[in-house]
């Protein structure tokens, strides 16, 4: 009865899965992280969708690039972060990250040693458009 029970548990759609394996042991299960050392990104992913530099910022990152995953799938999983853990934090009509897109970003990877300075200046620019997405701002703080 146990072994059953397991073995349904742990049949888990691909990509929730995809992001399980590559994304969920750093920033949690349902997207809850520790926020001041790893980003949080439940409730909150979906805020890169407001700005065209955020966008491509998530698109861009070091280990979304490097991960083990077809454009198709990594872009199945972008969406998943964003629209689903992200809970409704995506600005109305943003449109769902495509295989092309992740193809392309995985051709401009972010190569600036300082990647929290970059980070900053893009959480600037989507406080600007999105003031809600003030808890972006509780990774890296103190």
């Amino acid at each position: 009865m146990i072994a059953a029970s397991l073995t349904a548990a742990a049949k888990l759609p691909p990509t929730q899965s995809a992001y399980l394996e590559g994304c969920g042991g750093c920033h949690g299960i349902d997207g809850r992280s520790y926020a001041p050392k790893v980003p949080d990104i439940a409730g909150q992913a979906g805020f890169y969708l407001c700005t065209q530099a955020g966008r491509r910022y998530i698109a861009r990152l070091p280990n979304v690039d490097f991960a083990h995953l077809d454009a198709q799938q990594l872009a199945s999983v972008m969406n998943y972060v964003v629209f689903t853990l992200g809970g409704g934090s995506a600005p109305a009509g943003a449109p769902p990250f495509t295989a092309a897109e992740m193809a392309a970003a995985r051709a401009e990877t972010i190569d600036s040693p300082d990647l929290m300075r970059v980070r900053a200046g893009i959480i600037a620019g989507i406080l600007k458009t999105c003031p809600a997405a003030r808890g972006l701002l509780a990774y890296g703080a103190p």
